[in-house]
């Protein structure tokens, strides 16, 4: 469907009616699921003795307002690693606020706000030092906690064991039977029989638990009273919000192209590699990528990932090692692209707002994006054009970062300040005739892509990193991205993709062009050809429509190039069975075709293309220019999506996805793979 406007008061109706509805009844079942499960978990009488169910008191728990959300996003994280440390000991002095923690995971899966892998799994409380104390002898407390793990190891890996206060092990007069319990606890950790969390004091842990072979192996330690870094660095830690919502990877941890690569080039040949994994620092890494010569060429540590540069020969043994979770070729990224924007889609309509306050005063709100930043990684913004200026004459593009390697920031291109200007232009040249959809936004100028259009994935990290640790500074609340690849690794193992992910999940709209192939060379319509990162769920994926030059909507249709789905990104099983990822996409189609924007001064495109300069003006700061494709639809979507957000700063960004899918409207004569909603 085109993205248009309908009652707003009608569409959050509806959509609040009917996530309401699906609430109260999927509620309801998992309600009944639980109990079953508790039924079934209390024929384990040493747990039942022994240990505090968690979970169940956490479902009759009165909800409370600290949730420890960034040592819980911690917790979250070492749970959900794929190696054999993916057991929390949460390291503290404070030895109700390591409890506290467990509380608040125990709380998250109540409510099914964990990842999939942790949902519907029971946590137990097992207090190891007062078990010892308690018992006469320490062969009674041996028997006490061997038939605790025992019951741990028949639940099949329905629960976590949280196994507080070791120290009260360390330090037991028992000290026998304390070191038998232990090597006891840590052997079926080692094993996997038993998932634990434990919490034990630093100093106990520094001098006698770092010491255990088995524990150091099996346990990732959280030091709960160090604070987490804040600084914009590359190694800065994930929140919880950013990786609580992660999906696992799947099949081979090899990308389809660079295992081609393997069985058909010189094993001397170097390669640049994205690495994905949730322990990128171990040492067993580094030791491998030093000894094969590798060259680290970036860390995108809130992502997960890092890019190397290593020989081709090397990547099979690579992709086994500890901490990997997926091995990708740093692949080409490249600009998506090939004056009636206001009035065609209706932004005309809502420039302004009116608001009664409870006393009966009507002002006016302008909806315009003012305050709401915009992100746009492209190929830069020529930062002296007339479009980008604010109210007070001072340039709204609040920041501009490099990430290209050639150190500038405007645009020798050309796409990057068209794309820029469809989304947040002000309308100054042309008497507004040109203006973008929200006017008033702060721009973020992130350059990705070089002075030939073509840019890498390992830059499009590095930007997508540089947003996660800095949006609170600009308000980044939408973010762009008229670029894209061939959609070849399924949307779960693309790293550009999970990037995305984590962005949506961190409160960020991601709006992602579909991309230019939507028919061949003899002029027949083509599906399956949507790029990355359009092929991931969480993104809004654009389409472009061709309104044919007018303002009516009556002779619209999807654009002849517009990319259409489904997605046919894959992953491959251990039998070397393909599985496609058949998303139905784009989401929505917005205009793409022959749009008139902002042009920098001397760029390229118009260089080799002068019939792409649209004529309005011949002063270097007001230079207009006409472009087409999917790369110019996706800014009027992002547009939108700021001016949502200007609305309400509370809704997120499905919130946003939902609204402005349920408000377009259908085109005649296209179907769901073309136009989306």
């Amino acid at each position: 469907m085109k993205l248009t406007r309908r009652n707003s008061i009608l569409t959050y109706l509806a959509i609040f009616s009917l996530l309401a509805s699906s609430f109260a009844f999927s509620t309801a079942g998992a309600q009944t699921r639980a109990e079953k499960k508790e039924e079934a978990l209390a024929r384990f009488d040493a747990l039942a003795t022994y240990a505090q169910n968690l979970t169940k008191a956490a479902r009759t728990a009165e909800p409370i307002a600290d949730d420890n959300g960034a040592a819980l996003g911690r917790v979250l994280r070492v749970l959900a690693r794929r190696d054999g440390r993916n057991n929390p000991l949460l390291v503290t002095d404070n030895a109700a606020a390591g409890k506290s923690v467990v509380e608040g995971l125990a709380r998250r899966v109540v409510a099914g706000n964990v990842p999939a892998a942790l949902r519907g799994k029971r946590i137990f409380a097992l207090d190891a030092g007062s078990l010892l104390a308690e018992s006469k002898t320490g062969a009674e407390f041996g028997q006490k906690l061997e038939a605790v793990l025992r019951d741990v190891s028949k639940a099949d890996g329905r629960v976590i064991l949280f196994v507080e206060n070791l120290e009260g092990l360390l330090s037991a007069r028992e000290a026998q039977a304390a070191e038998d319990a232990l090597n006891m606890l840590a052997g079926d950790v080692a094993r996997g029989t038993v998932r634990m969390i434990g919490s034990v004091t630093p100093d106990a842990f520094e001098l006698k638990l770092a010491q255990n072979d088995a524990f150091k192996s099996s346990l990732q330690e959280i030091y709960l009273d160090r604070a987490e870094q804040t600084a914009d660095s590359d190694d800065e830690e994930e929140s919880s919000d950013e990786q609580s919502g992660g999906e696992s990877f799947v099949g081979d941890k090899i990308s389809p192209d660079l295992r081609e690569a393997l069985g058909g080039t010189s094993a001397a040949e170097r390669v640049q590699v994205i690495l994905q994994g949730d322990d990128l620092k171990n040492a067993s890494l580094r030791d491998f990528l030093n000894s094969n010569g590798a060259r680290v060429a970036g860390n995108f540590g809130s992502l997960g990932a890092q890019a190397v540069e290593i020989p081709l020969s090397a990547v099979n043994r690579l992709s086994e090692l500890r901490g990997i979770s997926y091995v990708s070729l740093d692949g080409e990224t490249r600009a998506l692209s090939i004056g009636h924007v206001s009035r065609t889609t209706g932004t005309d309509d809502i420039d302004e707002e009116n608001e009664v306050s409870p006393t009966g005063v009507v002002t006016v709100k302008k909806l315009n994006g003012k305050d709401i930043g915009i992100a746009i990684l492209d190929s830069g913004i020529y930062g002296a054009h007339k479009a980008f200026r604010g109210r007070d004459g001072k340039s709204r593009i609040v920041f501009s970062k490099d990430f290209t390697g050639e150190n500038r920031t405007d645009d020798p291109y050309g796409h990057g300040t068209h794309v820029a200007g469809l989304a947040a232009g002000n309308g100054q040249v042309a008497d507004g005739l040109y203006a973008g959809v929200a006017p008033d936004a702060n721009i973020i100028n992130l350059r990705v892509l070089n002075s030939k259009g073509t840019g890498t994935t390992a830059g499009l990290l590095n930007a997508l990193n540089w947003l996660l640790a800095n949006r609170y500074t600009y308000n980044v609340r939408v973010v762009n991205l008229s670029l894209g690849t061939a959609a070849i690794n399924s949307y779960r193992n693309d790293p550009v993709c999970r990037a995305v992910r984590k962005l949506v999940d961190a409160g960020i709209v991601v709006a992602a062009a579909a991309g230019n192939d939507g028919k061949n060379a003899a002029g027949k319509k083509v599906y399956g050809q949507v790029h990355s990162p359009g092929n991931e769920p969480s993104a809004i994926t654009v389409g472009a429509s061709n309104t044919f030059g007018t303002n009516t909507r009556a002779d619209d249709a999807v654009a002849t190039y517009s990319s259409r789905g489904p997605t046919r990104s894959f992953w491959t099983d251990a039998q070397g069975v393909k599985h496609y990822d058949n998303l139905i996409k784009p989401d929505l189609v917005a205009p793409g075709n022959k749009l008139i924007s902002a042009g920098s001064v001397s760029n390229l495109l118009v260089t080799k293309n002068p019939s792409l300069d649209s004529n309005v003006s011949s002063a270097p700061d007001a230079e207009m220019m006409s472009l087409s494709g999917t790369s110019m639809a996706t800014p009027i979507v992002a547009g939108s999506a700021a001016l949502l957000f200007q609305t309400n700063s509370k809704i997120t960004p499905n919130m946003v996805k939902a609204l402005l899918m349920y408000t377009s409207q259908q085109l005649k004569g296209f179907n769901a793979f073309e136009q989306g909603a």
